[in-house]
């Protein structure tokens, strides 16, 4: 091993900056109250992770649209969507998703959804609408709790070093 690979593996990048918030679907939770995202923008080169509670269908897809941060004046924005538990998605979510993303994609940004179940997953790539592996990136969850989200940080991360 040369110099500077020893040096590169005892020292490693600092990792970017990473912001963590929750978005409540349900109405049990009201503005100013735990598991509601501040209002405003996303930071750029930064990467946001949202953990998203509750059903992913209908209105609620809509909802968490309206909840989202602001993605149209950040730059290399990435957001690392945590959508664990939920068992059913709906057209309206990948409509509002795909949307969602394709900003990101335009600001040189990127969305990872990350947690969900197999079939959750299975879904999203049968309906065609995502740019997967472009502006999405599909994380799907793992036994350990915890493994999606710190994997898709690690290629959000990555993404963001431009490697």
């Amino acid at each position: 091993m040369d110099d500077q690979t020893r040096q590169s593996a005892e020292h490693p990048p600092e990792p970017w900056p990473v912001e963590n918030h929750s978005i409540q679907l349900a109405d049990t939770a009201g503005p100013g109250s735990d598991g509601w995202l501040p209002a405003g923008a996303l930071a750029s080169e930064q990467v946001t992770v949202l953990d998203v509670h509750g059903p992913l269908y209908f209105a609620a897809a809509r909802t968490l649209r309206e909840r989202l941060p602001q993605e149209d004046t950040a730059h290399r924005a990435v957001v690392v969507l945590r959508i664990r538990d939920n068992t059913q998605i709906g057209a309206t979510f990948i409509e509002e998703i795909t949307d969602y993303a394709r900003t990101l994609s335009q600001r040189g940004g990127r969305l990872y959804l990350c947690g969900m179940t197999t079939r959750v997953s299975e879904m999203m790539k049968r309906s065609g609408r995502l740019a997967l592996d472009d502006e999405v990136v599909l994380v799907p969850g793992e036994e350990v709790l915890g493994a999606s989200l710190k994997e898709a940080v690690r290629q959000a991360d990555a993404y963001l070093r431009g490697e």
